[in-house]
């Protein structure tokens, strides 16, 4: 499959508007004739881009690369399948990144850690960039040299390991910028005078382009090309101001990826907004460990073959520094205020462009300083400030003594429920399609670890984003998987540490001793024809303790997506008692059993739904039916985030319903 080319023009308009205000910004540092050649370079630039344009649109054949391999070596592929399998035995979460960091595979990554690394602006790390190619090309440069190697002899190594590594890895589009982005740095920085890489770069963009033009819209060509931009112009004067407070070593470890960073920031801007604001911090403690496990891995997959003790010691080795990555994203993306919240949209990419400009002016130009730094700190406080009220907004009121809760996570299903205000001991009832909503529901409602998931079926508005809780669930209730793509999650689920079982009526169990109770009541064995799909959805009700021996105990039944059928063969097949609380089935479309309802008695009727869904959820005949029933509703697509707790007051105890709108 292709590499996404996208129709608009957004793109192509902030990479020149950036690179605009890039070539103002690094022409302060030039000599006055070196101002001028940057001005021919840039103009050069530009005609290049007119014409990169011109040929992406016209209608002639060019080869183009696929995202696919170009080609594939067998042998290569079974050394990168052997290093996965190796990597898979290790302990978690270290092991996760040992074949990204070695050979760019990220099969192994869980969603949670690759939204730790994207939270710190670590995810570089994982796949094959020119810091890769980097490693390589220099560990193998310095080996020839001590000994004794000459300078031809040192390129022609280099340039061999080079092709190995790429053949390796395999030749995708990623790789082939990857690797010519990490010659042209290499060429550059060796020659001592690192600027004079800039029009090589230019060189090779133009190649890069001319073969498909589709990458001119491509955002990984677009940072690629950006990232060994900065550092060729940046690095080196940054690091240079640097040395005056801290020593050189320090100061090129920093340098480096600050001005990636500060060139990237627009772009990523556009992608994701928000600021890491430890995203420097990350790069720095996780620098040093980087090229340790990506020689060690690379080492350990050629070895694997030949010697399995072997190459298991050496994956071992790089699990250490994978390890150390690990906890770094970790830690740095669960601290306070880890991402800033930022505009979207150009005017986001406008606001950073005009914040990394201020800051390589307060780095590098003296004069300008003092103006610089009063524009970064209006642009950060603003975001600080911003980010803060935000946060603090979202929790003020927020009860913390729920015992239900429906998750906003638009068109999908994603409900928790624990067994006592105070337990930290919790049970996830699917996961709902997005994970980023997910994630925002799980974090808000300060969940870290899930005791018992279930998946009540395998529709992607139920499923779609069970990656996030990988790794940190103990057990899981699922429904019965027929497909490959179902009996993968629970594969998934397995090998991330959860104890699997497939779900049926009769199946029960508490969460906290005996004070709280569950049973799945569908799907039945009487029932064959509905064990899979909507009609075989797991239903589940739960029983809180009595309060007052006098009050009937809290209970809720959640429904999943049973169509009117089922819901008729769940009545006629189990007995059926009255609930306090009920998941609508179905997200409340038309396809409901009124007499289930009625049966139910429910005082407050959860409805997980998005806004705008274009189904038509919930139906008008699904709230006629629960306004019949006497049931209250609740709906996220309206109310958002909606908890459900128990309070005292002078006549008992009472439901209360708390909503994030």
């Amino acid at each position: 499959m292709r590499e996404t080319h996208e129709s608009s023009q957004l793109p192509f308009v902030v990479a020149g508007l950036v690179a605009g205000a890039f070539a103002l910004l690094t022409g302060f540092t030039m000599t006055r004739s070196a101002r001028v050649r940057g001005v021919v370079i840039i103009t050069g630039f530009v005609v290049f881009g007119l014409f990169v344009r011109l040929w992406s649109v016209a209608p002639l054949g060019r080869p183009r690369f696929e995202s696919t391999p170009v080609f594939d070596v067998p042998w290569a592929s079974d050394l990168r399948a052997r290093l996965v399998e190796a990597a898979s035995s290790l302990p978690a979460m270290g092991n996760q990144l040992v074949p990204g960091l070695a050979v760019g595979d990220t099969s192994l990554v869980s969603s949670g850690l690759d939204s730790d690394m994207k939270v710190v602006s670590l995810t570089h790390l994982v796949a094959v960039s020119g810091a890769n190619c980097a490693v390589i090309t220099a560990g193998v440069i310095a080996v020839v040299a001590l000994c004794g190697g000459g300078r031809w002899m040192r390129a022609l190594a280099a340039s061999t390991a080079l092709a190995l590594f790429v053949i390796v890895v395999g030749p995708q589009p990623s790789v082939i910028r990857a690797t010519v982005m990490a010659i042209i740095l290499l060429v550059a920085l060796s020659s001592g005078h690192p600027s004079r890489g800039v029009p090589v770069l230019g060189i090779a963009v133009f190649v890069l382009l001319l073969v498909d033009p589709t990458w001119a819209l491509n955002i990984g060509f677009t940072l690629s090309v950006f990232a060994t931009a900065a550092l060729l112009l940046l690095a080196v004067p940054i690091g240079q101001r640097l040395e005056r407070w801290m020593p050189r070593w320090l100061a090129t470890v920093i340098a480096i990826p600050l001005a990636a960073e500060l060139a990237c920031q627009p772009v990523i801007a556009l992608l994701a907004p928000g600021l890491p604001t430890y995203g420097i911090v990350a790069n720095v403690l996780a620098a040093p460990a980087a090229p340790i496990a990506t020689v060690t891995g690379l080492v350990a997959a050629l070895v694997l073959p030949i010697s399995q003790p072997v190459g298991m010691f050496l994956a071992w080795l790089c699990w250490i520094p994978a390890q150390w990555i690990a906890n770094v994203a970790s830690i740095c993306a669960h601290l306070p205020f880890a991402r800033l919240l930022w505009p979207g949209g150009l005017t986001g990419v406008l606001i950073s462009v005009v914040l990394s400009g201020a800051l390589v002016v307060m780095l590098i130009w003296a004069r300008g300083r003092r103006i610089a730094a009063v524009v970064v700190v209006l642009t950060l406080g603003v975001s600080l400030t911003t980010t803060v009220v935000s946060q603090s907004w979202r929790r003020i009121g927020m009860p913390q003594d729920w015992l239900i809760a429906a998750c906003d996570v638009a068109q999908g299903d994603a409900l928790v429920v624990r067994p006592s205000a105070e337990s930290r001991i919790v049970m996830l009832i699917d996961t709902g399609r997005d994970e980023d909503l997910l994630r925002r529901c799980l974090d808000d409602l300060g969940i870290d670890r899930i005791e018992l998931l279930v998946l009540t079926h395998y529709d992607q508005d139920h499923v779609g984003a069970y990656k996030v809780v990988l790794g940190r669930v103990t057990q899981a209730l699922v429904g019965k998987p027929v497909e490959e793509s179902e009996e993968a999650i629970v594969r998934d689920l397995e090998q991330n540490g959860a104890d699997v079982s497939v779900g049926q009526a009769g199946v029960h169990g508490n969460l906290d001793g005996e004070v709280f109770r569950w049973r799945a009541l569908w799907p039945s064995s009487r029932h064959p024809d509905m064990q899979t799909g909507n009609p075989g959805s797991l239903v589940i009700r739960a029983e809180w303790p009595r309060v007052d021996a006098n009050e009937p105990p809290l209970s809720a039944i959640f429904l999943g997506d049973l169509d009117e059928d089922a819901q008729r063969a769940l009545l006629s097949s189990t007995a059926i008692r009255p609930a306090t609380v009920v998941k609508v089935a179905h997200h409340g479309s038309a396809d409901q059993y009124d007499r289930l309802y009625l049966q139910l008695r429910a005082r407050l009727a959860l409805v997980s739904v998005g806004a705008d869904n274009g189904y038509g959820h919930p139906t008008d005949r699904s709230l006629g039916i629960l306004a019949q029933s006497g049931t209250a509703v609740a709906r996220t697509d309206l109310h958002g985030l909606v908890l459900v707790r128990r309070v005292a007051d002078t006549t008992g105890h009472r439901l209360e319903v708390w909503t994030e709108r």
